[in-house]
């Protein structure tokens, strides 16, 4: 069964612009002309709403998927206001109901279940935001992803949660999904006008090197203005710094998993 491939955003801490990333990368894609569905796992439901959905609208969110994988994504994905970009929205009832679910058997699985469970989705793209910790959502989404990526802020503190995350990262590939993929890391709320961000940000390319993506993402007043009113960038200001960057983003992934592809090819045929 052909599926989209899966892309998960996920840092242990919060407030690095992880939410406001995959939304917006996620648009980036759909603008781009590819079709792309959001997986939202966060019980604050951001991402959701940032994308112009109300959750409490709705009959069918991902809380109901992970209760009854059986039934497939496909019911609980709405289309949004923008073109080719789908959404599986979040709800606050999934942070009610992660201690339920701590004795379920196959607990790791849930979403991976329900993405098997229904036809196939008319996606090529899906990306997952997931709560800024390292919970169950966290990893049902690593088991089903084929990548990660994990936006970190230009800032020392942030820089000490990445070793939780990539632990996490590690031990989903060797016991549950093992082909499971660091694609990389992204800088956000950039500011090259202050030491301590010009600092972090050589810093992060020292330390990753190629697995550091080109373009940090700067700070942007826009980029929260946008958030507030439950819209992408692209649509509150097109010209701006930060939707050129996500745009730039978006184009480095793309190119990085054709890359990935492509060593994959010449493995198979040596």
């Amino acid at each position: 069964m052909r599926q989209p491939y899966a892309l998960v955003f996920a840092n242990a801490k919060g407030g690095v612009g992880k939410t406001t990333s995959a939304v917006h990368v996620a648009g980036a894609f759909a603008e781009t002309g590819i079709e792309t569905v959001l997986i939202d796992l966060d019980p604050q439901a951001s991402a959701t709403r940032h994308l112009g959905v109300d959750p409490d609208d709705l009959e069918v969110t991902v809380t109901d998927v992970l209760i009854d994988p059986a039934g497939g994504l496909a019911r609980a994905t709405v289309p949004t206001r923008y073109e080719r970009l789908f959404c599986v929205p979040a709800h606050e009832s999934l942070g009610q109901m992660e201690s339920e679910l701590a004795n379920v058997p196959g607990r790791e699985e849930l979403l991976s279940d329900a993405w098997d469970a229904g036809p196939e989705l008319p996606y090529r793209m899906a990306i997952i935001d997931v709560p800024p910790a390292l919970s169950l959502y966290t990893v049902n989404a690593l088991r089903l992803a084929d990548t990660v990526l994990i936006p970190v802020q230009t800032h020392p503190f942030a820089l000490n949660a990445v070793p939780r995350t990539l632990d996490l990262i590690d031990k989903v590939r060797r016991r549950l999904n093992p082909r499971l993929d660091l694609l990389g890391y992204l800088a956000t709320l950039y500011d090259r006008r202050t030491r301590v961000g010009r600092e972090c940000l050589a810093t992060m390319e020292d330390t990753w090197g190629e697995l550091l993506f080109r373009e940090p993402i700067p700070i942007n007043i826009a980029l929260a203005e946008a958030a507030r009113e439950g819209r992408l960038l692209f649509e509150v200001d097109a010209n701006s710094t930060g939707a050129a960057a996500y745009y730039s983003v978006a184009a480095e992934i793309a190119e990085r998993l054709a890359a990935r592809r492509d060593e994959a090819v010449v493995k198979q045929a040596s």
